[in-house]
């Protein structure tokens, strides 16, 4: 499910990107890579707020995706 969510928001399908990466982190909260994908597809949406509540709860995770997720802004 998150690669396809990461797939969609390099297509710069970034709405259905959100929306698969959020049924990503709801089956499983503590997949860093869910959390990054939400995070990049809701800041490339401009969606600050919801980038940076994504962006927190990846990096709290720790892992390779924390370091992709301190790059988004």
């Amino acid at each position: 499910m998150t690669t396809y969510a990461m797939s969609l928001a390099e297509s710069a399908h970034n709405a259905e990107a959100e929306a698969v990466a959020n049924r990503a982190v709801t089956a499983n909260p503590r997949s860093g890579q869910a959390w990054f994908v939400l995070a990049y597809a809701r800041s490339q949406q401009r969606n600050r707020a919801g980038a940076a509540e994504a962006r927190t709860r990846c990096i709290a995770l720790g892992g390779t995706w924390a370091n992709e997720c301190r790059a988004i802004r």
